[in-house]
């Protein structure tokens, strides 16, 4: 929790939406043995949103209402799901959609 991960566009761009595989995906033991993030706050261009996931091996898709200008994503752990035995915390992948 407060652990963050910081993402460097280079410049400007925009972002249409975020897709997120929450937890670790290796298979669905794995899922479950490792922390999964329950909430995040993510951070685009000075602005804050705080959301909350499901506990689903499933992508996450986070849109806003109209596309963002920004040169950085990041996300910020709020709380967990715990893990049955690793009290680690797994984010497999994130994409940032945008042109």
């Amino acid at each position: 929790i407060g652990e963050w991960v910081y993402f460097d566009l280079g410049r400007t761009r925009t972002v249409q939406y975020l897709r997120l595989y929450l937890g670790n995906w290796r298979n669905s033991d794995w899922y479950s043995r490792n922390n999964v993030p329950k909430e995040l706050e993510i951070e685009i261009n000075g602005q804050t949103w705080g959301l909350e996931f499901p506990y689903e091996q499933e992508p996450c898709i986070v849109v806003w209402s109209a596309p963002v200008e920004t040169d950085y994503v990041l996300l910020r752990i709020a709380s967990v799901y715990e893990g049955s035995v690793y009290d680690d915390t797994c984010i497999a992948e994130v994409q940032i959609i945008g042109y």
